[in-house]
């Protein structure tokens, strides 16, 4: 609904770094070396296959296929999610509480990646990173209900899982560790060492790939150095607390948030059910990863990407986390000593959940037609810039000469808004 709305078929920004790639491939030129290449500090392989993969199957660029594409990526996370609810809980039908599960994966406080078709790069290294530790969980599960050999698969599905996420952006690299977590805290695992010890020199042998060009040190050594640990600290809290829309208070939020998600681990540590919903705590790690990550690279830039929507994807599994993790503590706790309590902690977390879910969407909602005005306005420039001045044309893209040197191309193509000239309304 939020994309039949307000998406509109137009290359915004950094979406125009594929159309170099749509040329080559048009061209029969395009090489592995293309594909494979750094785009800042992101190697974008699997994301860029399945763009340019859609163009040949479709003969057509189109941002807003791109759009349900992402939603696409979206469903099968919530799908990972309800099975691994459904597993633990074993319900039948669906309990009303596994209701705002969706509430977040879908929220329109990411609107900024819901209305890009660039923001595949995003979305896809949540989803396999999310499908990475399901299997991961699988994996030590298979191996107490059935065979050693049969507990293979789900490993095997892990790793490439990971490899996906690893080579769709640079923070799906933080799923190798993640996993290293959720195997040394997964129950009945039989196979715990040996597990650790593949996984990790996986991991080994896929970061040293990723940066077989660029050096890890090399990053660090380009980074700035004069930002204290104490602004890094509550960027990186205020990164958390931005689901909330309100920027004087996210640093509040996000204090808040943290201090219940450990709160909650160490209650269902004291339980002793922490190992048996270890998927849950390594979705939480995975998400407080990457937004540490994202804290080390825009820091240092001052405060003003705090707040960008497109960073609120990878704090849903975080929320999500603690959300599933006090319905499992008030579940195993009703009829015990101190139930009360552990339902109250649930009852405060809901609550405080369910404000923020009604909060960012009815924001996100406001923000998305904001953008659908913007990028209307966008896509009659790309329409018309043989006339629109060189200040006109970055309004696409920072440099107006890129955009001149490739809007031909579309337009022979007719790509983008130059389909049939009907692209700005779909």
């Amino acid at each position: 609904m939020f994309v039949g709305f307000f998406g509109t078929n137009v290359l915004f920004w950094d979406e125009w770094v594929i159309v170099p790639l749509l040329k080559k491939l048009v061209s029969g030129t395009l090489t592995f070396g293309d594909l494979f290449g750094m785009h800042n500090e992101h190697r974008m392989f699997f994301p860029r296959l399945v763009q340019l993969g859609v163009v040949a199957i479709t003969h057509n660029y189109n941002s807003v296929s791109f759009m349900y594409l992402i939603q696409v990526c979206l469903l099968m996370t919530l799908a990972v999610f309800y099975l691994k609810a459904k597993r633990q809980f074993k319900f039948e039908r669906l309990p009303f509480w596994f209701l705002l599960i969706p509430c977040f994966v879908f929220n329109w406080r990411q609107w900024e990646n819901l209305l890009s078709g660039f923001q595949i790069t995003f979305v896809m290294p949540l989803f396999f990173g999310v499908l990475s530790l399901y299997f991961l969980d699988s994996h030590a599960a298979s191996q107490f209900d059935r065979s050693i050999k049969q507990s293979y698969w789900p490993f095997i599905g892990a790793v490439l899982s990971a490899i996906v996420a690893s080579f769709s952006m640079s923070m799906g690299l933080l799923i190798w560790p993640t996993g290293i977590v959720c195997l040394l805290f997964t129950e009945k695992n039989r196979l715990k060492i040996p597990s650790i010890l593949a996984w990790s020199m996986l991991a080994l042998l896929t970061w040293r790939l990723y940066f077989f060009e660029t050096p890890l040190l090399s990053l660090f050594q380009s980074h700035k150095t004069d930002t204290s640990l104490l602004l890094y600290g509550k960027y990186f809290l205020s990164l958390i607390g931005a689901f909330f829309y309100d920027e004087p208070h996210a640093l509040m939020y996000g204090v808040a948030l943290l201090a219940l998600f450990a709160l909650t681990c160490g209650i269902a540590w004291r339980q002793n059910i922490l190992g048996a919903h270890v998927f849950w705590l390594s979705s939480g790690i995975y998400s407080l990863g990457v937004l540490a990550a994202i804290t080390f690279g825009r820091a240092p830039f001052g405060s003003a990407f705090i707040m960008w929507s497109r960073y609120s994807t990878y704090t849903f599994p975080l929320l999500i986390s603690l959300y599933m993790l006090s319905v499992a503590t008030a579940h195993h706790q009703r009829r015990k000593k101190f139930a009360l309590p552990v339902n109250i902690l649930c009852g405060i977390v809901s609550g405080l959940l369910v404000w923020g879910i009604a909060v960012s969407s009815m924001k996100g909602f406001n923000d998305g037609r904001s953008t659908k005005i913007y990028m209307e306005k966008a896509a009659q420039t790309l329409l018309n810039y043989r006339a629109a001045s060189s200040q006109e044309l970055t309004i696409l893209y920072p440099s107006a000469e890129f955009v001149k040197q490739y809007a031909p191309f579309l337009e022979t193509r007719q790509y983008s808004v130059f389909h049939n000239h009907r692209s700005v309304k779909r």
